[in-house]
């Protein structure tokens, strides 16, 4: 198992481990931001799966939606103030690939180390 396929499973369950406030939209969505290959993985991974009789879709970030879950990779790093600010008021989990990101608020970041991800 990769780093990428790591970073499926540790999304994917923290759909489940996490207390999300009363859920009833009609989808679980989880937005991507910056290119990165655990976003198709993750699709594949979730396809046919739901959470809470919701089916889970993974896509690409768009300011319009209503996300519980957005993933920001290193490469989309440079507009995580812009989508934490579109985001405001909203009840969102962020997930980062950048420790830095914990100077600017609470989220759960991935760090690979050696041959262990450390998620926190």
């Amino acid at each position: 198992m990769d780093q990428a396929d790591k970073k499926v499973l540790f999304i994917y369950n923290f759909t489940y481990y996490v207390s999300w406030p009363k859920f009833s939209a009609d989808k679980f969505l989880i937005g991507f931001l910056g290119n990165t290959g655990v976003k198709t993985m993750l699709e594949n991974y979730t396809k046919g799966k739901s959470f809470a009789k919701a089916p889970i879709e993974v896509q690409s970030y768009k300011a319009v939606s209503n996300y519980q879950l957005i993933f920001v990779s290193a490469a989309g790093a440079d507009d995580f103030d812009k989508i934490k600010k579109e985001n405001l008021g909203k009840t969102v989990l962020f997930i980062t690939e950048n420790t830095m990101y914990n100077k600017i608020g609470g989220h759960i970041v991935f760090l690979w180390m050696a041959t262990r991800l450390i998620s926190w």
